[in-house]
């Protein structure tokens, strides 16, 4: 048994899970905030390979969600629980991007045709408002959610068998790979809630597998280091593939995508990998992922908003400096990504200390 990663378990929230919820969310700013994978008219491959082990975020994401998602509650508690922790925090937020940032950062807006794309991003579930596109992941986990009951059936009584799930999580990686054949022409996979539907119930169905198993590789060194082998290696494959392929056909990018075999199989090796850490919980390790939601959601507002005040210029001067080394690339990167999830995270603080105050005072009148 390795010292490397045994851990002493303590009592509270398992703290692998929420370093995997980290690395997810970090990885998700990473892709969305990277500078641009060409320099001087070449694709890079040191960034195409940063490209491929974000793309795993949501993948990873929805592993988590499998974690706890089949344990014994109602569906009307599920349901509450998404529609007040989920979707109204993603409507607050969609209403808010539309019409009252607008308003106090007094831009031009055509009122009309914003109530328009608003209610467009509501009623078909696709934001397609400025700031709030990356919101397709939290309508397709109200999706999800709705449809708790067929997933549980297909996790508890279908797959009770282990070798049932062994089948499943070989028949997932094939039909993904299937898909990957056909160039997404079969699923036909996009950043729209319903056309990933059937692979985030796959993942989430798989994360419940492997963390109802997590016992088999705990404590365990081979796991650990495996886990992290293949997520590494599967990556640098695939970068280099993409790297060649987009190079002759600019419009394959959806093997970029979590939703694809290799998506699948990176996502699962670093949880083996994270999981195979003995149990144990830090306070602030827990403290700083409860406040990932919010990042996620808020992410490109307040990007927008530094940007405005002039700090993405201030990094980008001082980190890049007009070199475009990799070295440079990485330092703006994550310096950048720190910043934004500093920002989201205080915020998400004040918010959630806000809103309890505000209760506390509500009950107190009644």
């Amino acid at each position: 048994m390795s010292n490397v990663i045994a851990t002493k378990a303590k009592t509270g929230r398992d703290s692998r899970v929420e370093i995997l919820r980290l690395i997810a969310c970090f990885a998700v700013l990473v892709l969305h905030f990277k500078p641009n994978t060409f320099v001087n008219g070449q694709r890079v491959l040191a960034r195409t390979f940063v490209t491929c082990i974000c793309t795993d975020a949501v993948g990873i994401f929805l592993l988590i969600t499998g974690f706890f998602f089949f344990r014994n509650r109602k569906y009307t508690a599920k349901l509450a629980d998404c529609g007040r922790k989920i979707l109204l925090p993603t409507m607050i937020y969609t209403v808010f991007v539309a019409f009252i940032y607008p308003l106090l950062s007094g831009l031009t807006v055509d009122w009309a045709d914003m109530a328009g794309q608003l209610a467009t991003s509501i009623f078909t579930w696709n934001p397609i408002i400025h700031n709030a596109q990356h919101l397709w992941y939290m309508y397709l986990y109200c999706i999800i959610v709705a449809v708790y009951p067929l997933l549980n059936v297909i996790k508890t009584k279908l797959l009770a068998k282990n070798r049932y799930k062994a089948v499943f999580l070989l028949g997932t990686f094939a039909l993904l790979y299937a898909n990957d054949c056909t160039n997404n022409n079969m699923l036909r996979c996009d950043m729209v809630p319903l056309t990933v539907f059937i692979p985030g119930c796959l993942f989430v169905i798989a994360g419940g597998i492997i963390y109802q198993h997590r016992s088999r590789f705990e404590g365990k060194l081979l796991p650990f280091i495996a886990g992290v082998a293949m997520f590494t290696a599967i990556n640098i494959t695939r970068s280099i593939h993409m790297q060649k392929l987009l190079n002759t056909d600019a419009t394959q990018t959806h093997l970029y995508g979590w939703y694809t075999s290799a998506g699948f199989l990176c996502a699962v090796s670093l949880a083996v990998a994270v999981l195979s850490i003995r149990p144990f919980t830090v306070k602030t390790i827990n403290f700083i992922s409860s406040t990932t939601m919010d990042v996620y959601i808020l992410h490109p507002l307040i990007s927008e908003i530094i940007t405005i005040l002039g700090y993405k210029s201030w990094v980008i001067t001082t980190f890049l400096n007009g070199r475009e080394t990799t070295v440079q690339f990485l330092k703006f990167t994550v310096i950048y990504c720190i910043s934004v999830f500093a920002a989201c995270g205080a915020i998400s603080v004040v918010l959630k200390k806000a809103v309890a105050v505000l209760k506390h005072k509500l009950n107190k009148t009644e």
